[in-house]
């Protein structure tokens, strides 16, 4: 435990689901240095806020400090390069794409991963209607999706622009959300409170209205 009772996973976390064009460009400059630095990997900035604008960004912060992001958008998306990769999955149930996962390179990038997935995965629960999703993954970060319950689609893939093969993958918001809290060993009140509580952006993902019983999502 931390000195105030917060849990040694939570220490000093917050995630953002960015509301303000500030944010997404906070976290936008952060996803590149991660992908440039650790990967090599340079991205399209118009397509990339085209996408920003379509989905949820996710922004994970220790203290001050930017360590982790994730993306969410609808799919399938014209403007989703998992559409085609991800053809088996389309009847799955998937209603949305998880990507361009990154943190800072660090000692607790794993960790940082974790927290960014978990609660992401808590607040796209409590705050729309999108239960499953697919992704497209590095080799290197295959074990951390596995670990929270994702399955994989046979063999590796091709991915535009990227040097390495990726797997594609499918999963659950709710196995993410309960196996990310066992792993990280925190409580869901816990997580709860390290999470800023603001809806979707308008047009993006599909909010949950203040009026909907949620017992039957």
């Amino acid at each position: 435990m931390a000195g105030n009772g917060t849990p040694a996973a939570l220490a000093g976390i917050q995630l953002l689901r960015c509301s303000s064009a500030e944010e997404l460009e906070r976290a936008g400059i952060f996803r590149n240095h991660v992908f440039r630095s650790r990967r090599n990997v340079s991205f399209s900035e118009g397509l990339e806020r085209r996408r920003d604008a379509r989905g949820t960004v996710f922004l994970l912060l220790s203290g001050e400090q930017e360590v982790a992001t994730a993306r969410v958008q609808p799919f399938p998306s014209e403007i989703s390069p998992v559409s085609d990769l991800a053809a088996r999955f389309r009847d799955s149930g998937a209603d949305t794409e998880v990507g361009r996962v990154a943190a800072v390179r660090s000692p607790d990038a794993t960790r940082y991963s974790l927290l960014v997935l978990t609660l992401g995965a808590m607040w796209l629960l409590e705050s729309t209607w999108h239960r499953r999703f697919v992704a497209y993954c590095h080799p290197k970060l295959l074990p951390l999706y596995q670990l929270v319950g994702v399955e994989v689609s046979g063999e590796p893939c091709e991915v535009p622009g990227r040097a390495d093969l990726h797997h594609v993958i499918a999963g659950d918001y709710t196995d993410v959300a309960s196996n990310g809290l066992r792993l990280l060993g925190i409580s869901q009140a816990a997580a709860h409170a390290a999470i800023r509580w603001v809806p979707p952006l308008p047009g993006a993902l599909s909010p949950i209205s203040p009026t909907a019983d949620r017992s039957s999502a």
